[in-house]
């Protein structure tokens, strides 16, 4: 529970494990797979010790009994089966659906087998005889799952009618309806206590396809909503309570699985490593391991931290596309494409300040200098001014007719360059919002629009192949940078500029002589576009990024390829230096922020995690913290340093490692206490 380290794959399933679980000592693990088997294996080899192979279509649902001498079986083929654990021997056959069983559990006492099933009802059966007791019926749709509370007085369905309902077990009346916002129903589950029930599904579709996970906490008795679990970034499949009913672990087909806290719903712990959906996460009998079984066809074990990884921000409901923090450090902001930009205080993760009212995408969020004022564009031209503390806009840029990519104030925030979509570049009055130049010449996106040092020039990149310098008074355009032969992404003056560094999609970077407009140097090598290029900050050095999953330094004279970065597995959307040019950080279409050696090109750390693309990823000011925003919905912190790593997961531990925890995750290494002011189990 220390490391978060993948300790056992269990491979041997030919089709999808829809389903794992733990015997009581945890020696052993029972799985449910689409290839009609159900199969028992030994935890510390993942040797396959047994085979239940008489169902014939897929098994949804295994589990034991309670001295584990029995196995019970859900299936495709209609029937729900009881089995000999020991020999695997088939004992029982539960006939009379007339469509998919997706769940068979028995009662406390092992009298009683409930199912569920794609016929729309859920049925009671004699657990000896296998004779059908009751039918519960009202459902429009497949019931996908069923279960008793703890005194078996009720039952809850899900369902793929978009309700959960609450029967009473003895009378197969029903009692009460929960439905959800959109969806169906995929599982509902009673708190250990009765008073409350999860739900999981699907919050927001589109097109046939998931974006927002559904998780809900229900009065159990008068039906209203208490608390949504909102992080998951396609539907969740399953949730089950911890035994004290503080904690929720739930599975997602985002490819995750994750603990929150019920009283606020707060996540926890996010396991990512699974490279297909994950169709079930339980606990250990301890409660200091998880299982989860996926459709990439493996089971894993997991040892679930909440030292390592700094608490994500979760919040928005679709992709995070820029993220910063405060210079005290205290806050963080981002930019959605839900249409929001979020303040969220940085020890917590908790969402702070919601600034919401953009039309469209948000695609930027900054603050000016002494952090009293948030500026804002979106997808649909609007450029917003807020006050950072009450979250109210106090100034409405309103102008451009398509989606404005940048905004910036100036040296003393009395104006504000825009750069838009609709192929100009703006510069405002940042106190009344009034247009005060508009520069027009480019046909084509304007990508990025930046001043110069003394503000008497504006340098702007474009979609229409070409950088242009203009007069910041006038807006005169004085000179035209052409030789791309696409997309010119990025400009950018060196520090005393004399030169201007621009990246292109026709994979090149160029720089250029500021007062001529002569090509200088041409920087060939990439394979693919180009999406980022940076100087150093004395001008020898340039950095980019590329569509072909590599970052070059180059000498910026003579444009050689000095330091090559290859490891990402897709495209590095950013690259950029620390302050003193030693480490490079780079932002991952693969789902990782890793950090380089500037010099010798050789990965430090990789940041695993998200579970979609990473579109930025930043140093706080003391470098002490990497920020992530992702295509996941999430923005995420990271310890930069070993030192504070070990700090935090030490104020979580209880102990130090024993001797055998140490030789597994450590190796040979000599053993020491990580940390010293803690027991020694040794």
């Amino acid at each position: 529970a220390a490391t978060g380290a993948e300790l056992t794959t269990l491979s041997g399933h030919g089709d999808w494990v829809n389903q794992g679980v733990w015997n009581r000592n945890g020696n052993r693990i029972l799985t449910a797979s689409d290839d009609g088997t159900a199969r028992v294996w030994d935890v510390g080899t993942g040797q396959e010790l047994l085979a239940l192979s008489n169902h014939t279509a897929w098994v949804e649902t295994a589990i034991w009994n309670i001295d584990e001498s029995r196995i019970l079986t859900a299936s495709g083929d209609s029937t729900a089966r009881v089995w000999d654990a020991a020999g695997g021997a088939e004992l029982l056959t539960l006939s009379g659906h007339v469509d998919e069983v997706n769940q068979a559990i028995w009662n406390g006492d092992e009298s009683r087998i409930l199912t569920a099933s794609g016929d729309s009802t859920a049925r009671v059966w004699d657990a000896d005889s296998g004779a059908e007791l009751i039918v519960l019926s009202g459902h429009t749709g497949p019931v996908l799952q069923a279960h008793w509370n703890t005194d078996e007085s009720r039952i809850v369905t899900a369902s793929a009618d978009g309700t959960a309902r609450v029967w009473d077990a003895d009378s197969g009346a029903e009692l009460i309806a929960l439905t959800v916002r959109a969806g169906a129903v995929l599982d509902a589950v009673w708190s250990g206590d009765g008073t409350r029930i999860v739900t999981v599904g699907c919050d927001e579709e589109s097109f046939g396809e998931c974006h927002v996970g559904s998780t809900t906490i229900w009065d159990a008795v008068q039906a209203q909503e208490l608390v949504a679990l909102v992080g998951h970034t396609d539907s969740v499949l399953r949730a089950t309570w911890s035994s004290d009913d503080s904690q929720i672990l739930t599975a997602s087909a985002d490819g995750t699985a994750r603990v929150w806290e019920t009283g606020t719903g707060r996540g926890l712990v996010i396991l990512a490593g699974h490279t297909g959906p994950i169709r079930h996460a339980v606990w250990n009998a301890g409660e200091t391991r998880i299982l989860s079984v996926s459709d990439d066809g493996t089971a894993r074990v997991w040892d679930p931290t909440t030292g390592a990884e700094l608490p994500p921000l979760v919040g928005h409901a679709a992709p995070v596309s820029q993220i910063s923090q405060s210079t005290d450090g205290s806050r963080i902001l981002t930019s959605g494409s839900d249409g929001t930009a979020r303040v969220w205080d940085a020890e917590s993760g908790i969402e702070v300040l919601g600034l919401s009212g953009h039309s469209g995408r948000t695609i930027q969020a900054i603050w000016n200098a002494d952090e009293t004022r948030i500026l804002t564009t979106d997808d649909g031209g609007a450029t917003t001014v807020w006050d950072a503390e009450s979250g109210t806009a106090i100034v409405a840029l309103v102008g451009h007719t398509d989606f404005v990519r940048q905004a910036i104030w100036n040296a003393d925030e009395t104006r504000i360059l825009t750069a838009s979509a609709d192929g100009t570049a703006r510069v405002w009055d940042a106190i009344d919002g009034a247009n005060l130049l508009t520069l027009v010449g480019h046909f084509d996106f304007v990508w990025r629009a930046t001043w110069n040092a003394d503000e008497t020039r504006i340098l702007t990149a474009s979609g229409d192949g070409s950088a242009r310098l203009w007069d910041a008074s006038t807006g005169t355009e004085l000179m035209v940078l052409v030789g791309h032969t696409d997309r010119v992404l990025q400009a950018a003056w060196n520090a005393d500029e004399t030169r201007i560094l621009t990246v292109s999609s026709d994979r090149t970077a160029r720089v250029w002589d500021a007062e001529t407009g002569a090509e200088l140097v041409t920087l060939v090598g990439h394979t693919e576009a180009l999406l980022s290029g940076v100087w150093n900050s004395q001008g020898t050095r340039i950095l980019t990024g590329s569509d072909g999953r590599t970052a070059w330094v180059w000498d910026a004279e003579t444009g050689d390829e000095l330091v090559g970065l290859i490891g990402h597995e897709q495209a590095i959307v950013q690259a950029s230096w620390n302050a003193d040019e030693t480490l490079i950080l780079t932002a991952g279409g693969d789902d990782t922020t890793r950090v380089w050696d500037a010099e010798t090109g050789a990965v430090l750390a990789i940041l695993t995690g998200h579970s979609e693309a990473i579109l930025q990823a930043v140093w706080n000011d003391d470098e002490s913290r990497i920020l992530t925003a992702s295509g996941d919905g999430t923005a995420r912190q990271w310890y930069a340093q070993m030192e504070d790593l070990l700090t935090a997961a030490c104020r979580q531990a209880p102990r130090n490692m024993t001797l055998e925890e140490w030789r597994h995750f450590i190796g040979d290494e000599p053993y020491r206490l990580t940390c010293p002011n803690l027991p020694d189990p040794n």
